[in-house]
């Protein structure tokens, strides 16, 4: 009898893991430790004895021979805040989203929707509050019985608010998190016009759970993130496997082969918003005794098509009882609609599967604007 195994790859367990392990922190730290490097724009080499100093003068320090230095700062009461370069008052937003699962290189299930996207203001970093509704879906392809193994992605829309790298401390960095990492500058990169700082980042320690590597993208001139490119750290694959994988079979062998996401946001008048998102998920799977291993990918991504000022009292009527917010433990793909609303998807299969929603946007804008 063939077996039809569910389980569910889920990468927000990354945050649920990563934000279960706080209890290493130091609740007592008042300070936050940087620490670099100095490097000569042209030649890349590091500088010795350079001097490094906060902008107001409180501290300073002298680079060493290899031109590192460690300087501490006073925690947040004293630290730059950018909240005003993003959304001041909620935002409904409008998002195109997409995910779609391959076993090699077939396509084995793929569902779309349109989402509502409600976000509180950014004066606050925290996620409460922020709420995301399925307005319409479809399944373009349904996983077959004859696959020994079904993979499906849980809470997929909610990439929007746990993965909203600014709003959201728990998603990447907070104030103590990110002692855990080394930073390093390396040059300037053009992105939409406008000069960014490219940040890389790296783990600095060993704990018992996965930490991440990145670059990130910040705005020379606002000093607004406008990228994050984020995958989780691989040198150890049974912490990878413990942060990506919530269940599976006994008898099912599992090696991680990539977890990454990428977070952009864009500006939109005076200040920046969310503007984009992806994760992605390969690994291979295969069962004890057998002699071929299968692998997967799952995807998911969504763009912001249109944002709104909206008040709360708007939203709130939106999101009803009749219309509830999407819930972590739901899964898009067995939620999406099999007989899908002809009338309005009419003749909207113009984004293939291969095709990144990022470059499709603007096509994207004008099916949306038509309905």
């Amino acid at each position: 009898m063939k077996r039809f195994i569910f389980f569910a790859l889920f990468i927000l367990c990354v945050i649920d893991g990563f934000s279960a392990n706080k209890m290493l922190q130091n609740e007592e730290f008042k300070q936050q430790t940087v620490r670099g490097v100095v490097k000569d724009l042209i030649t890349k080499r590091p500088i010795p004895y350079a001097n490094v100093y906060l902008p107001d003068g409180t501290a300073g320090t002298v680079t060493n021979e290899e031109g590192l230095f460690t300087i501490k700062v006073k925690s947040s009461s004293d630290s730059i805040t950018l909240a005003e370069n993003y959304p001041q008052s909620d935002n409904l937003l409008n998002l195109f989203y997409r995910e779609t699962i391959k076993k090699g290189s077939r396509y084995v299930g793929i569902s779309e929707g349109i989402l509502d996207l409600y976000k509180s203001d950014y004066s606050v970093r925290r996620r409460t509050g922020d709420k995301v509704r399925v307005a319409k879906s479809r399944k373009l392809l349904n996983q077959r019985a004859s696959d020994t193994l079904a993979v499906k992605i849980q809470g997929g829309p909610l990439l929007a608010v746990e993965f909203d790298v600014v709003k959201n401390p728990d998603a990447l960095f907070d104030e103590h998190s990110i002692h855990y990492y080394s930073f390093s500058h390396k040059g300037y990169a053009m992105m939409d016009e406008n000069l960014q700082h490219v940040v890389e980042f790296k783990p600095l320690y060993v704990l018992d759970y996965a930490l991440y590597e990145g670059v990130l993208y910040i705005d020379a001139e606002s000093h607004t993130l406008t990228r994050a490119e984020i995958s989780l750290d691989m040198s150890d694959r049974s912490k990878a496997e413990r942060a990506l994988l919530r269940k599976k079979p006994m008898g099912l062998r599992f090696k991680t082969l990539e977890a990454s996401l990428v977070v952009s946001y864009r500006k939109r008048g005076e200040c920046s918003s969310l503007d984009y998102i992806k994760s992605n998920i390969r690994f291979r799977c295969d069962w004890k005794r057998r002699l071929f291993s299968s692998s997967y990918s799952a995807v998911s991504e969504m763009v912001v098509v249109d944002l709104q000022e909206q008040p709360r009292a708007d939203v709130q009527r939106n999101l009803s009882a009749r219309e509830r917010p999407f819930e972590k433990s739901q899964i898009f793909d067995d939620t999406a609609e099999q007989n899908w609303d002809r009338d309005f998807w009419r003749e909207y299969n113009i984004i293939e599967p291969t095709e990144s929603l990022e470059r499709a946007v603007e096509k994207l804008k004008r099916i949306y604007f038509a309905k």
